[in-house]
């Protein structure tokens, strides 16, 4: 009865420990730095301003900003940093105590991509073992063009974390502003996989947990920004449970170009978390058909692979032929010359060809 009475003790107190972590300045507001736009401090400027975040990147150019220095309402208080130079800057954000290796965390963000004088360029975070390296990479942000944008930061722990870390995308000279790293609670749900594809004219989600704690439901969410997200379906969850499950839903029309995915997890008191939004794209189809005018043979060349359903009408929309082929030859010699429309329907769009058979 005491080893027991012990180990819950224990238990219970290591699990405060593991997710009791905070950012100390997170939002940038423990700072002395004057009003304004205080533009390309070098690391001992920006370091002498900013307290338990430490500047070491080679670009050296942090900035520390408040509204309208290019960017709208600071998110969190009056402070946000901007990340501009390159080679790119970089710094470190204490936590209030190390990660414990091989646990899960989550924490939220907010981030601007400021395309007045630089093009859109990504966000990388890293979980540090000190305040003067980047570490690990465990999430990169798709920035959104002049839009505060909320991420969530889902990852497992490396060994001896004492600092989350944020610099720019290799690449292009990018500016991006940064502000109100938030840890959160412990996620309800451990997610293995979160995958989609796009095949015959649907995208398909797949997603697998390792484990859930009072998990009532999965909400799948869709977008064409990363931004702003619709509901598409609600699928139940495993309550709890500590072995590998399977889930799988269905978008069955998605949009022509990038689709955006994420769910949302409920639990059964209300409470939910987001997952990390993955993308899938669908091309747009298309569709030659010649010669026109034709005698009675026309090809139909289209840019996929899938099979097309082919319907054919004529000038008074009747129908005359329809079959199913993919970049083959279609023989309409048997028809009277005239007009007629070819309706090709292939990975959930429709194109309409006019011509002439003659």
């Amino acid at each position: 009865m005491h080893n027991k009475l012990f180990l819950s003790v224990l238990f219970f107190i290591l699990t405060l420990s593991v997710h009791s972590q905070t950012f100390l300045n997170g939002s940038f507001e423990t700072t002395t730095a004057p009003g304004g736009c205080n533009y390309n401090l070098l690391n001992g400027g920006f370091n002498g301003w900013m307290a338990n975040t430490n500047a070491f990147g080679a670009g050296n150019e942090l900035d520390i900003i408040s509204a309208g220095c290019y960017n709208p309402t600071i998110p969190n208080g009056i402070r946000a940093v901007g990340v501009a130079a390159d080679p790119t800057d970089q710094f470190a954000m204490a936590l209030s105590a190390p990660l414990v290796a091989g646990n899960n965390y989550t924490f939220t963000f907010r981030a601007y991509s400021e395309i007045t004088f630089r093009p859109q360029g990504n966000v990388q975070i890293g979980a540090a073992t000190n305040n003067s390296s980047f570490g690990t990479l465990i999430y990169t942000a798709v920035t959104v063009p002049n839009v505060w944008t909320t991420y969530t930061v889902n990852f497992v722990a490396p060994p001896g974390i004492t600092h989350i870390s944020v610099r720019n995308q290799a690449g292009a000279i990018y500016w991006n502003h940064v502000d109100h790293f938030v840890m959160g609670a412990p996620l309800p749900i451990e997610l293995a996989n979160f995958e989609a594809k796009y095949q015959q004219n649907k995208v398909t989600l797949d997603w697998t947990t390792s484990s859930e704690i009072n998990n009532e439901y999965f909400t799948i969410e869709r977008s064409t920004d990363a931004v702003n997200f619709t509901e598409l379906e609600r699928v139940p969850g495993a309550g709890n449970s500590n072995t590998l499950l399977d889930y799988t839903s269905v978008d069955p029309d998605p949009y022509i170009g990038t689709n955006y995915y994420r769910l949302r997890q409920t639990d059964y008191d209300g409470e939910f978390k987001f997952s990390e939004v993955i993308s899938v794209d669908v091309e747009h189809i298309d569709v030659e058909v010649f010669p026109n005018p034709t005698p009675g043979d026309i090809q139909i060349r289209i840019s996929t692979k899938e099979k097309a359903d082919i319907r054919i009408t004529n000038s008074l929309g009747m129908v005359v032929k329809e079959i199913q082929l993919a970049n083959e030859y279609i023989n309409i010699s048997e028809l009277p010359n005239g007009i007629y429309f070819i309706s090709i329907s292939t990975s959930g769009e429709t194109i309409v060809k006019r011509i002439i058979k003659e």
